[in-house]
Order: C-alpha cells, then structure tokens, then sequence
C-alpha cells in the first residue's frame, strides 16, 4: 500500500468503481453500507461522467494513466493494479494517485485504504467506545450494519447486506450474530429478536426472542 497525503474530505455519498475483477465484490463489502457505489464498464466513460464522487477506485490495465489521473482530479484515485513495476508505481503517485494497491489485494490493506482516504471507520471495531476483541471481517460488516441503519433488520436485510445476493447457506448467518453476540455481551450490548426482525440493544433493554446459532 503506498500513499500520498490525505486529500481535503468531500462532502459526496457516491464511489465509483472501474475493475472488472472479482475484486469488486471486495469494494462492495467494505464500501456499500455508508457509500452508494457507481460502477462504469471502462475509463474511458468516467471524464463525461458528472458529478464529484467521495472516491474512485480504478484499474488503470491500458490506459494513458498519467492524462486520467490528471483529469480525475482533485477527486482521491485509488489504483488497483497487478504491476508492481517501481517506476510505474512512482509514476502514478507523482501524476496524483492518492493510493497504490497491488493485485491480489489483500483485504486488511484495502480496508485500511479505503478508511483513510474517505476519513470514516468503514467497519467499526467497537461499541460504546470500548474495543471489541477478536472480530472478523464478516463480523464487522455485520456490526457496522446495525450501527449504521439503527433500526430493527429483517434477515433479508441481513443476507442483502452481507452477502449481496450472493447465495449462501441459510444457516451461515446464524453463526455469524451468534459469534458477533458472544463478543459483544462483555461490553454490555446484545443483538436481540422480536417479531422476525434483529436489533443491537444495550443488555439493559429487554427481548421477547433469543436466537443461537443451534
């Protein structure tokens, strides 16, 4: 991960994305709860494109990077790439490129990327301003579910925002509150049931409903 200073934060809600790797599914799981994602079949679209994104994340394979990157901004530029070529990634940074990722991306590197450029915690690591211990990728998007709509979920909502119409065992969700609940409950927070629907609560609030991952 290599990096220029942090740009002045932006005001807009939007990312777009230009990668037609299954990479993408990574930027959706960590950028989708807070952000609304735009994704453009090539870069040859994103100048006429209007409007100011918060971020853009790019895969520059044969394009002239040093003109698009010059064109995109101020806007902050993540590029995604598999040249790890030194000259190229320094070329990059010195035409404007906030940060360089190297393909295969690794999850933690990106994350930590993407918190920085867009100034907020994506996927929180704790409640109440106390550190949640040993808490999983997966496990933090689920948390940072409830933190962020703070209101009761469905489990449709719950598959939908996890998973994005990925299938997936029924049963893998179970596991997943079961496992957020256990690390959670020393802190004094649960995540509870009642009419079908799954809310994070203080252990102070009272449920009709438990659930386990049984």
């Amino acid at each position: 991960m290599l990096l220029n200073p942090p740009p002045a934060q932006l005001s807009s809600d939007e990312v777009w994305i230009v990668d037609d790797e299954p990479s993408c599914d990574l930027y959706t799981q960590f950028l989708s709860i807070r952000f609304r994602l735009r994704a453009f079949e090539s870069l040859e679209r994103l100048p006429s494109v209007g409007g100011s994104p918060r971020l853009i994340v790019i895969d520059p394979s044969g394009a002239d990077v040093g003109l698009l990157l010059r064109r995109l901004q101020p806007t902050p530029v993540v590029v995604a790439t598999r040249d790890d070529n030194l000259d190229f990634v320094k070329f990059c940074l010195s035409k404007g490129a906030s940060a360089l990722c190297l393909k295969p991306l690794r999850p933690v590197e990106v994350l930590l990327t993407f918190e920085r450029l867009l100034g907020v915690d994506l996927l929180p690591t704790g409640l109440g301003g106390q550190a949640v211990k040993g808490l999983t990728l997966k496990e933090r998007r689920l948390l940072a579910l409830f933190l962020v709509r703070q209101a009761p979920l469905s489990r449709e909502d719950l598959f939908e925002g996890l998973w994005a119409g990925v299938t997936v065992n029924r049963k893998t969700l179970d596991v997943h509150l079961f496992n957020l609940r256990r690390k959670i409950h020393p802190l004094g927070f649960d995540i509870v049931c009642e009419n079908h629907a799954y809310e994070l609560r203080s252990r102070g609030q009272e449920s009709s409903e438990q659930f386990s991952a049984s």
